[in-house]
């Protein structure tokens, strides 16, 4: 994961990430959930791409994240 995204940014892509396996979801039923490719999952997951504003509430929405919940996780982490 490069070292130039926040501590925030990690912390949500592990939250992504262990609530995509607390809810027993294989990536590519997330993938297909969120109308993208395995890899793109795969990808996000070990933080080798930077998601956009909307393709980021796709995926908090596919696995039940609070926005807000999310946001106050990225803003915990930038301290």
């Amino acid at each position: 994961m490069p070292k130039a995204y926040s501590k925030g940014y990690r912390l949500l892509l592990k939250h992504i990430r262990d609530r995509r396996m607390e809810l027993q979801l294989s990536q590519d039923q997330v993938a297909a959930r969120v109308g993208k490719s395995l890899l793109w999952v795969q990808r996000v997951e070990a933080g080798k791409y930077l998601m956009d504003f909307l393709q980021t509430v796709d995926l908090l929405r596919v696995l039940h994240i609070d926005l807000e919940d999310a946001a106050k996780l990225i803003q915990g982490g930038t301290r």
